[in-house]
């Protein structure tokens, strides 16, 4: 595919994009996050959803607020580089058991061969 095939495939995408009201674009931003690996800006985040990026931070605020308040397994936190999923700290241990437990099955199974 040539650039300007390439610039029109992402153009025809985009126009694909179905106008989001708040709980898509909630949905659609929990999307996005679970699957970065570093915090992602506001910017980014809503150059890919096609919205302003106040919707967007508005949004982000409300899912955060949201996530605290029930008190879920994860919190959505806002740093100076962006946006991201971290695991709340109550639950941390149970992760670091799960991490250390796969780890070591990893390892056993090496030793073994």
């Amino acid at each position: 595919m040539t650039a300007p095939d390439e610039v029109l495939a992402i153009d025809a995408v985009v126009e694909d994009l179905p106008t989001l009201g708040d709980a898509e674009l909630d949905a659609a931003l929990e999307a996005l996050l679970l699957v970065v690996d570093a915090p992602t800006g506001e910017e980014q985040l809503a150059q890919a959803l096609d919205q302003p990026v106040v919707r967007v931070r508005e949004a982000l605020l409300r899912l955060s607020d949201g996530y605290a308040v029930a008190q879920r397994g994860i919190d959505l936190r806002g740093t100076g580089g962006g946006w991201r999923f971290y695991t709340r700290d109550t639950y941390a241990p149970y992760v670091e058991r799960l991490l250390l437990d796969g780890q070591r099955a990893r390892l056993t199974r090496a030793a073994l061969e």
